[in-house]
């Protein structure tokens, strides 16, 4: 972009106002519009200069030092391990003769959660007739105040629903965001466990009647993996148990629980206690805890210790990641010893979606983003070539805000612009629209610039 005309005014301007004006030097043309405008001696001065500010973003440093024995060690404290999450569906069946199975599944919500402690749980509520969460309160969490009264107003649901119960569409449309009025629940990395509560089957009329394994393939379609981090689970009117309250038996449901891997219960069951607690423990039992690995490692090196002791429970590897089948023991520390055969991968241990890289140094100096990959959805850095054994990799990370790219400006139409930030002028493409003045790209995080206009 040309330099603003506004610098060419100004100067025979200030001369002509006794100022002692000398001829310039080549090194005198250095940033002239920025120093100019600090004494401009025009009337309206302030509205030809405007100052533009940019969010800000906090920082995050993270070094680690290259092995030069090619040997790695990474250390968790037990304090410091994000817990296991699972997000729990109920599909409760609020048909006219479901009054009593409400009563009954109200008063066990302590057999639900008998063995999810230590456990990142979440829990929503719908019914066989609306895709729509029960409650505003809703998703009901440990810390959910007055969190039994709301489990129990939640699943009472009442008797006014619909004859023609469709609990799998109804589940499938919810998992899909159908009911735009309920915001995102489900969570990242999170696993997934389904609960139908229902006298009858799947209604004729829904897409998924007698085609359970649509339904399953559905789900898988999400993202899950059924049987592994996905179950389908349920009370239902089994059609290997005789019920005099079913007319319909549930063979679309039963399938359905068959092959997504879970557990089910008979709705004429006196008592859902031994069904709920069985469900609950089969959700922890398919619970793991995640440990990534900063290094790609050789395999057949891998070493853990809990405590400075060997360790001896299940664990197995995933990619990066090291999977313990079951917590860690309170104040424990977990160190992971593993032979590196190239640091060319680094896997950044931040919260994903909070930060993202924005530079790389190897000992105190930058290092070409053209050198390295960076994936934000794996959160790991490539580099394209090794780094040196000894050698202090720091990576700085910025919080995953979003940047401004317009900016309120004084007036409708101008002829020049340009935006400096420390004096030097920054180049981007400004346009006018709509009282506002747009940056591609724009200033980088935490900067103000002053941009001189006519």
């Amino acid at each position: 972009m040309r330099r603003p005309l506004l610098f060419f005014f100004a100067v025979p301007l200030i001369c002509g106002l006794a100022f002692s004006c000398q001829k310039n030097t080549p090194t005198d043309k250095v940033n002239p519009v920025v120093r100019e405008t600090v004494a401009l001696p025009l009337q309206d001065q302030d509205a030809r200069v405007l100052t533009i500010k940019q969010v800000n973003r906090s920082e995050l440093r993270q070094e680690i030092t290259v092995p030069t024995n090619s040997i790695f060690t990474d250390t968790y404290r037990q304090q410091d391990v994000i817990p296991p999450k699972i997000d729990i569906l109920i599909v409760i069946d609020n048909s006219g003769s479901m009054e009593e199975e409400q009563i009954s599944m109200a008063e066990k919500f302590e057999d639900l959660i008998s063995d999810l402690n230590e456990v990142d749980w979440q829990i929503n509520i719908i019914t066989t007739d609306n895709v729509c969460k029960r409650l505003p309160e809703l998703p009901l969490k440990p810390d959910t105040p007055e969190l039994m009264a709301l489990f129990q107003k939640a699943i009472r649901a009442g008797t006014l629903g619909s004859g023609y119960e469709r609990p799998l569409r109804n589940t499938m449309d919810h998992l899909k965001g159908v009911c735009t009025s309920n915001p995102p629940w489900l969570r990242e990395k999170s696993d997934l466990a389904i609960v139908i509560v229902s006298d009858e089957d799947e209604d004729s009329s829904s897409r998924f009647y007698l085609k359970h394994d649509i339904f399953l393939n559905e789900i898988e379609a999400l993202g899950y993996v059924l049987g592994k981090d996905a179950k389908v689970h349920g009370i239902i009117g089994h059609p290997s148990v005789p019920c005099p309250n079913v007319e319909a038996p549930g063979i679309t449901l039963a399938a359905a629980i068959q092959g997504g891997g879970g557990l089910w219960g008979s709705i004429c069951a006196p008592d859902y206690s031994q069904t709920l607690s069985a469900i609950s423990r089969d959700m922890r039992k398919n619970l793991t805890v995640d440990f990534p690995l900063r290094f790609a490692p050789v395999l057949n090196t891998l070493r853990l210790e809990l405590d400075n002791v060997a360790y001896n429970g299940e664990w197995t590897i995933i990619g990066q990641r090291i999977v313990l089948a079951n917590s860690l023991p309170e104040n424990s520390t977990l160190r992971i010893h593993y032979q590196v055969e190239s640091f060319r991968l680094l896997r950044l241990n931040v919260e994903i979606s909070k930060y993202i890289l924005d530079s790389v140094s190897i000992d105190g100096t930058l290092v070409d983003p053209s050198r390295y990959n960076y994936d934000a959805v794996s959160n790991t850095v490539l580099f394209l070539f090794d780094p040196p054994a000894g050698s202090m990799i720091e990576t700085n990370l910025v919080e995953n805000a979003p940047m401004r790219t317009s900016f309120a400006f004084p007036l409708a139409e101008i002829k020049d612009i340009n935006c400096y930030i420390d004096g030097t002028l920054f180049k981007t493409n400004i346009t006018l629209s709509e009282g506002q003045i747009n940056l591609n790209p724009t200033i980088p995080a935490n900067t103000s610039a002053h941009c001189l206009y006519e």
